[in-house]
């Protein structure tokens, strides 16, 4: 297999979440490749960095409050259409987008 393909594996060979072959296969190519015993080693030292953290527990309702306030929030699609609709109705614009609209429409 290729370097490519076993860094994907790393993180389930090292959870124990690979078949036996597949374990085997990893394990090898680790004993040749440089390059991925480093990979698997920055894994190891991330994962025992977070084993050291605190497990911090949300207060009663958290998660419902953040759902509810997710799902009244509008998309950037529609903050910027929003925000270009009241810039193009402000009394400035319209004389600008007409003047700009007659000379695509003679320039044709």
């Amino acid at each position: 297999m290729n370097c490519k393909t076993i860094k994907r594996m790393i993180p389930l060979y090292l959870d124990g979440q690979l078949e036996l072959k597949e374990s085997q296969i990893v394990k090898k190519h680790l004993e040749e490749c440089s390059g991925c015993q480093k990979e698997i080693e920055a894994f190891q030292k991330s994962w025992a960095v977070l084993d050291r953290l605190e497990a911090i527990e949300p207060e009663p309702g958290f998660i419902g409050r953040f759902w509810t306030r997710l799902s009244q929030e509008r998309s950037w699609q529609e903050k910027l259409a929003d925000s270009f609709k009241e810039s193009l109705l402000r009394k400035r614009w319209v004389p600008a987008l007409a003047t700009a609209c007659l000379i695509v429409i003679i320039a044709s």
